[in-house]
């Protein structure tokens, strides 16, 4: 009997280093998330640096259309590096506590999809200006200009916040939702959430 209860003990603490084992810890995978978002800040902030540095030199030596093309995309993109670079600095954060976690990884998810709402109407407006310049000739070459860049500039970023969520989505689902499943699991019972 006692060598029953010793092997049983002893299967049980094996299964549980195991299990533990595969389940990457929370610092660790929170590390990563926060590369993976480091990493996306630093694609749009790199974006935003050559669309300001083109406009900048492009809007001064251009005219018509193209001036007004480079000249939006300079001042878009300032809003942009600004954008990555308070992005860069809040992926790089410690979590303590498990509410801190959850917030960290459901935050950026949402803000992603939001952003990706926001970017259908950048490039609504854009078309819109365009339409607009049909019918006010005086400034048919400012509106056209900025609609261009204001296309191109809602693509972009339709681009890159639907990259970044499946990229965030897939990173989750892979190494955090095991967590999660781990940390609600009691005694068979176990209670997930979603993302």
């Amino acid at each position: 009997m006692k060598r029953a209860l010793i092997l049983t003990a002893i299967l049980f603490l094996t299964l549980l280093a195991y299990s533990q084992n595969q389940i990457t810890p929370p610092h660790e995978f929170m590390k990563k998330l926060g590369n993976i978002n480091q990493s996306g800040m630093l694609v749009l902030g790199s974006w935003g640096l050559a669309n300001m540095a083109a406009g900048g030199i492009l809007s001064f030596t251009q005219q018509g259309t193209s001036k007004y093309f480079w000249q939006m995309n300079m001042a878009w993109n300032t809003v942009n590096v600004a954008i990555a670079a308070f992005g860069y600095w809040g992926a790089s954060n410690d979590w303590s506590s498990t509410s801190e976690i959850i917030k960290a990884i459901d935050s950026p998810q949402k803000a992603y999809l939001f952003n990706a709402g926001l970017d259908v109407g950048y490039i609504m407006t854009g078309f819109y200006l365009k339409e607009l310049a049909k019918r006010k000739p005086a400034h048919a070459n400012r509106l056209t200009g900025y609609g261009n860049s204001i296309i191109l500039q809602g693509a972009f970023l339709f681009a890159f916040d639907l990259a970044m969520y499946s990229i965030n989505q897939q990173y989750i689902n892979i190494n955090v939702q095991p967590w999660f499943n781990s940390l609600y699991s009691i005694s068979g019972l176990s209670l997930s959430y979603s993302f």
